[in-house]
């Protein structure tokens, strides 16, 4: 056939080619998987099309996702549309037509290979790239805090203060392995950085920037845990044996311990049409929205002031733990694809972080 279907690489979901049902020459049937069942965490979907043909290829792509009867249509609103990307090229939105658990998508695949998921990817190529980027910085340093349980290294770049230490800030993104938005707003502190504005902060500040804390879990196109069975880290985190919950938990203490004022920024992207803001000071969430360009905004606000009297649901979470246990200050934000590309996300980032410095007391 002409148009190839292919899973089963680092990052794709499904993983296995069991959950591809050629349904004709140009139709398809696809299953995204879940490694827990829990439907509000749902939302990998990555595959890739190689057309073989010297011409482009109609697709009738049928997305199924399963949803059991209890659940029916609750989430397939924010599952209406895919990304699409065609061979390095920019990425587009496609809408499809929703029926019951399925969407339905009309695509045009030119000739090589089309990358098509729920949204775009950052794995191991951007994650490069990104290390790539930081090493051009004076002083930048890569480093391991950790293993997986599969021995895949957790990495950070750590850009010291050039002049003097005000805040060392922390920014993770990815505990949950869809949130790829995560990790292009962690990677867009460091185009701030690398930038002319950015001279200015490194005088004063330190930066430690975590792009996958996940690895395992990216890796193999999960959807909210680091393995099948395995922990949801921004849940469950500060309180598992899991390796990288304990290389997360020590890398966090040990930017407590170590700077007079340390600053954790965590870095989701949930599917929700509104953008999201935790905080555990009150007062701070407004102090950074009034600093945020309405233009990178679009959705509305939805926000949370968390403290001891009033902690989140989850009583395992990192961020309560460095906030409530260590007492850094904790900024938690989770920013939805929809329509936003890369270099948006990565806009974002960089918005957010510097409005929080701001806005701290």
């Amino acid at each position: 056939m002409e148009l190839e279907i292919v899973c089963g690489y680092e990052g794709s979901n499904p993983q296995s080619p069991d959950r591809v049902d050629r349904l004709g020459e140009d139709a398809v049937r696809v299953s995204p998987e879940s490694e827990d069942g829990d439907s509000n965490y749902k939302f990998a979907f990555d595959i890739t099309v190689k057309n073989h043909a010297e011409a482009a290829r109609p697709l009738n792509l049928d997305v199924d996702w399963q949803e059991p009867p209890g659940v029916g249509t609750m989430y397939m609103a924010c599952r209406e549309s895919i990304y699409l990307q065609h061979s390095g090229s920019t990425w587009q939105e496609i809408r499809g037509q929703l029926d019951k658990d399925h969407v339905r998508f009309r695509l045009e695949i030119p000739p090589g290979e089309s990358r098509v998921g729920l949204h775009p990817p950052f794995g191991r190529r951007e994650l490069e790239a990104f290390f790539e980027q930081a090493g051009t910085l004076e002083g930048a340093k890569r480093i391991s805090f950790g293993q997986t349980a599969e021995g895949r290294p957790l990495e950070a770049a750590v850009l010291p203060g050039l002049d003097r230490e005000e805040t060392c800030l922390l920014a993770i993104g990815r505990f949950h392995p869809y949130e790829s938005a995560g990790s292009y707003c962690v990677w867009g502190i460091l185009d701030l950085l690398a930038g002319a504005r950015g001279e200015a902060l490194r005088e004063r500040h330190t930066f430690v920037l975590v792009p996958v804390a996940n690895p395992n879990g990216v890796a193999h196109g999960l959807c909210k845990r680091t393995a099948w069975g395995g922990v949801n880290l921004s849940a469950e985190g500060s309180d598992s044996n899991d390796p990288t919950a304990c290389a997360l938990r020590g890398l966090i203490a040990g930017v407590a311990v170590a700077s007079q004022r340390p600053v954790l920024l965590d870095a989701h992207g949930w599917m929700n049409r509104e953008d999201g803001l935790w905080v555990y000071r009150a007062g701070l969430e407004q102090a950074i929205l009034e600093q945020l360009e309405e233009d990178l905004f679009p959705h509305a606000w939805r926000t949370y002031v968390r403290s001891a009297a009033a902690p989140d649901r989850f009583t395992g979470d990192l961020r309560s733990y460095a906030a409530l246990r260590l007492g850094m200050e904790t900024v938690v934000i989770s920013i939805p694809w929809f329509g936003r590309s890369p270099e948006l996300m990565r806009r974002i980032g960089a918005a957010v972080m510097e409005a929080a410095l701001r806005a701290l007391p």
